[in-house]
């Protein structure tokens, strides 16, 4: 039957667990019981919602810390690959040969060093950014090659794994393309797969990675900063690696990218999580200025262009969207005005994610009238790359509409299908930088991709630079 049934106070626990311990490894039971009531609107109490939740922890399956909830799944995971790594700290042989450390400076070199002599089968090389592990890495991977070894590169961005291509070794994946493709494993049996960003790693990459290097008897070195971005998913696998599974860590502490030695150290000062102290070094060596107003906005484009045309790169964050936006509209006319940017637009249709959970998109409920669902694999009529918009709910199915304007019927059960987004439309003209948001293979693009737009074709697809 399409109608779709009542849902009772276990159900929607079930539905909320999903939710909110996809992205987090612990929650405050009022936020788990808040979700529940949501999955549950209008048909469930919070009475009924509590005598579930305290059934669930009866049964072991839900653990509580006084008002926190932690998932009994979520924590066998990270036993799982801590306990695992813990028991192979000395199992192995030496990781590489020792090679010559050429210009790498007393802190590098004793890395190199500890990281090529590792005996255990999970290995950490930590560095804040600009302490030069790209550096070090290219000495232990021609250690690893020169004692007979062979190294795989993986990182959880596309743009990471390309990194590792040019910089490290030519064969290297995305961690997710690396977990799901069995040909790309079984080729790479017996190697070292070294993982970039490792700190993006969630406890379940981190434990199906461990599982892998298990049947694949594949030692793991992985790189990152616990300082940094965590992962979206739940769990900080990294950190948990090192306070769990005592494995060795070989640390890098000079920050060397930046040249200005007064620079380095308010750049040190950060990295130290000394965010105040930072701001106020770098406000005395005249690096901060405050703009106020609507002026911020046309000061900031007017050196973001000037930064431009001298040939370098220019970076600017915002916190919120509405300031990016602001800021994007002011830069796109100083170009114009320079010259940089044609004033000839296009308007094109882009699909603003809205991120939601699996378990979001699998509930009719959350689904408004105009939604737009990516396919970014082939799910049942749809194919790879197609679009659809939501029209309604129809009991547990959705509604939808092709590209032809047809509608169709979608079961959201499958969601790892696609993506939910809303439709927003800008405005690009030739000499436009564009991010690309998704792996296109035919076009040879992947996702965090920088392009730029050199024109438009006769039927008025947008044209890129190689």
């Amino acid at each position: 039957s399409r109608r779709e049934s009542r849902m009772n106070a276990l159900e929607a626990l079930h539905s909320a667990e999903a939710h909110v311990f996809e992205r987090r490894s612990v929650v405050q039971d009022r936020l788990l019981l808040r979700e529940a009531l949501v999955a549950g609107r209008g048909e469930i109490d919070l009475g009924e919602l509590k005598r579930a939740l305290a059934a669930r922890e009866r049964s072991g399956e839900l653990l509580r810390s006084e008002d926190e909830i932690a998932s009994c799944e979520g924590l066998a995971a990270e036993a799982e690959f801590t306990g695992w790594a813990y028991t192979r700290r000395e199992s192995c042989g030496r990781l590489g040969r020792e090679v010559s450390a050429g210009a790498l400076s007393p802190n590098q070199s004793s890395a190199v060093a500890g990281l090529l002599d590792s005996r255990s089968a999970v290995t950490i090389l930590q560095g804040d950014a600009g302490t030069g592990k790209t550096t070090c890495l290219k000495v232990v991977v021609d250690g690893v090659e020169r004692d007979g070894g062979r190294v795989f590169g993986c990182a959880p961005s596309s743009g990471a794994a390309q990194v590792l291509r040019q910089e490290l070794t030519a064969e290297a994946e995305t961690l997710q393309q690396l977990l799901v493709n069995e040909p790309l494993q079984q080729s790479m049996r017996g190697r070292v797969i070294l993982v970039d960003e490792a700190g993006l790693i969630s406890v379940r990459e981190m434990r199906d990675l461990c599982r892998l290097a298990v049947r694949n008897d594949n030692r793991l070195l992985l790189v990152g900063d616990t300082k940094q971005h965590h992962s979206v998913e739940a769990g900080d696998a990294l950190r948990a690696l090192q306070c769990y599974g005592q494995i060795p860590i070989f640390r890098l502490t000079e920050i060397r990218r930046q040249r200005d030695p007064a620079y380095r150290q308010a750049v040190a000062l950060l990295a130290r999580g000394n965010a105040f102290g930072a701001f106020n070094r770098f406000n005395r060596l005249g690096a901060v200025r405050e703009v106020r107003g609507s002026a911020l906005w046309t000061t900031a484009a007017a050196d973001n262009v000037r930064t431009l045309r001298e040939g370098k790169t220019c970076l600017a964050i915002s916190p919120v969207w509405r300031e990016i936006h602001l800021f994007t509209a002011a830069v796109r006319e100083q170009l114009k005005l320079a010259g940089l940017l044609s004033r000839e637009e296009r308007i094109v249709t882009v699909i603003h994610s809205l991120k939601w959970t699996r378990e979001e998109k699998r509930r009719v409920r959350s689904y408004q009238p105009g939604d737009v669902i990516s396919f970014h694999r082939a799910h049942g009529i749809f194919r790879k790359f197609e679009t659809a918009t939501v029209r309604r709910g129809e009991g547990s199915l959705l509604v939808v509409s092709d590209a032809l304007g047809a509608e169709r019927r979608l079961d959201p059960r499958n969601s790892a299908a696609f993506d939910v987004g809303l439709p927003r439309d800008i405005a690009i003209a030739q000499g436009e930088r564009l991010l690309i948001r998704a792996n296109l293979p035919a076009a040879h693009l992947q996702n965090g991709d920088l392009t730029e737009v050199s024109g438009f074709s006769a039927e008025g697809a947008v044209l890129l630079k190689d």
